[in-house]
């Protein structure tokens, strides 16, 4: 079964709006990777990051903000964008289907007002 990240977020990843917030967010950082900066490195950008992630909200709303938010977003290279997954455990399967359940019930509270474990 697909994750809710696998599926809304690639659906906006592939949007038009994306790509014109990801090519403003690589200009704002003269494509330069900003971790790598600011420990003296030189180095290109491949990615922009999502600092807080997208998928961490429940609120369809509040998602979207923080999809496309500037001030949510930076430049990385790969070796970067890896390592922030890793501190924050993004990359664990066990820590995303334990935000997939903390969504799915703040959805299901936000549409029925109830708790669905209570």
């Amino acid at each position: 079964m697909k994750s809710w990240h696998s599926v809304h977020y690639q659906k906006m990843i592939c949007t038009s709006r994306w790509q014109r917030t990801r090519a403003a967010i690589m200009a704002r950082d003269s494509h330069l990777c900003q971790d790598c900066k600011a420990a003296g490195i030189v180095r290109a950008a491949a990615e922009v990051h999502h600092i807080r992630p997208v998928d961490w909200s429940g609120i369809a709303a509040e998602r979207e903000r923080l999809m496309f938010d500037p001030m949510n977003l930076v430049s990385l290279c790969s070796p970067c964008h890896r390592e922030r997954h890793r501190q924050i455990g993004s990359t664990s399967r066990k820590a995303q289907a334990e935000r997939d359940a903390k969504r799915d019930a703040m959805a299901y509270e936000d549409l029925f007002g109830v708790d669905p474990g209570g």
